[in-house]
């Protein structure tokens, strides 16, 4: 690594300037919030990559300075946006025509001003009938325009079945989690199966342990008592959790809950943010049941919400029809909704929804690729609250703990 680090020094030092001469370029009012977008071939691999819990696939852990120059100036990685699991094989750019040589991640696109921009699809083009014509792979983005009132309102909304943290490699790995989790840089995540100082997965406080590794505050709900500790579903939030509640859902195949977590938005509004882990049979009854408890509890809420969660059935389902009727909802991309399996993705059952429906536009809903970290993919929504005070993004990360409900 040391010796890497000094030949892509040349990158860094190179990247500095480029930068250095768009600021100067750009230092004008009348450039304010316009998008930036830097692509190219550094000729450096980035610091994202070469992470602990990928240090199966790299065989070291690396803080490249060139990726840093653009990444610690507000710059967003699209490719990392939208493929936030490490997966060098998939990841690579260097290089599809002489696979014999060791494959890299060295070409980027990069862009800020998310106010205006986001990124929705990012491929590799690597393959040709005959023979690829060139020693790098070409990286495509595609890029969502957002409309000038967005500016300052968009809030990132997650959600995640991590599966206390056990792979489909077989590896319990929390750390890789908590990196795939960073690299969704969402604002609220509801993260389903999460063990509470459980023995398979360590003893450790895994939705406290998730808030400290991504600087964010953090709330468990219990499902029951397992082993020597506790089951159940957790929220993270970039903002301040200011109430946490434990609806309790009729037990299904196992006791089941539903946290919903006032939250304090930086514009000093409040919102609702309620997850959900319905029963996993075949037969509906008690999931139909769960849901019906849960839309109870709904209809008495007077601020706006956002529900998410592994509701382990369909959108064609009565209890999904019952728990979004009226609601926004957020619609994938009809090509690649399927979230479950990771690895043979067949079925739709996480889903993101908004109320009241006036105070919600949805911008951007994906199923992210993610094989390894768990046996569901991660989805993100990327939503618009529709009020007249900005949200002042970012915000300094902090980290807080709600103890888990007895």
């Amino acid at each position: 690594p040391k010796a890497m680090l000094t030949a892509c020094q040349a990158s860094c030092d190179d990247l500095k300037k480029i930068k250095s001469m768009i600021d100067e370029r750009l230092n004008d009012d009348s450039y304010d919030g316009i998008p930036i977008i830097i692509t190219g071939d550094f000729n450096s691999m980035s610091h994202r990559d070469y992470v602990s819990h990928a240090r199966d696939q790299y065989e070291a852990v690396v803080d490249w300075p060139a990726s840093h120059v653009l990444s610690d100036a507000g710059f967003r990685d699209a490719w990392r946006d939208l493929h936030p699991e490490v997966d060098r094989a998939k990841d690579r750019t260097w290089t599809p025509r002489f696979p014999e040589q060791e494959q890299d991640r060295i070409d980027f696109i990069y862009y800020r001003g998310e106010a205006a921009l986001l990124a929705s699809e990012a491929q590799i083009i690597d393959d040709h009938q005959t023979k690829f014509p060139s020693d790098h792979a070409a990286l495509i983005t595609q890029f969502k325009w957002l409309p000038k009132r967005s500016k300052d309102k968009l809030l990132r909304i997650a959600s995640y079945n991590i599966r206390h943290g056990h792979g489909t490699d077989g590896k319990q790995n929390l750390e890789r989690t908590a990196g795939l989790l960073n690299n969704l840089d969402a604002d609220i995540v509801g993260l389903q199966e999460v063990d509470c100082r459980v023995k398979r997965s360590g003893s450790i406080d895994q939705a406290k342990t998730l808030g400290e590794k991504t600087g964010m505050n953090s709330a468990f709900g219990s499902f029951m008592d397992y082993g020597d500790g506790q089951y159940g579903m957790a929220i993270l939030s970039r903002f301040p959790i200011l109430e946490k509640q434990t609806i309790k859902l009729p037990d299904g195949s196992e006791p089941r809950v539903a946290p919903a977590c006032t939250v304090k938005l930086p514009n000093g509004k409040k919102i609702l943010v309620v997850n959900v882990h319905f029963d996993w049979i075949q037969d509906d009854r008690k999931r139909f049941a769960q849901a019906k408890r849960l839309a109870e509890f709904l209809r008495k809420q007077t601020l706006p919400y956002v529900l998410v969660g592994d509701f382990n059935d369909t959108r064609e389902s009565r209890t999904l029809k019952l728990l979004s009727k009226n609601l926004l909802s957020a619609e994938k991309i009809r090509a690649d909704r399927y979230t479950y399996s990771s690895t043979e993705p067949k079925s739709e059952i996480d889903f993101i929804f908004a109320a009241d429906i006036d105070s919600w536009k949805l911008h951007n809903y994906q199923v992210l690729d993610a094989t390894r970290t768990s046996d569901h993919r991660p989805i993100l929504a990327v939503l618009e609250f529709k009020d007249t005070t900005p949200l002042s993004h970012p915000m300094p990360r902090s980290s807080n703990h709600v103890e888990p409900a007895q």
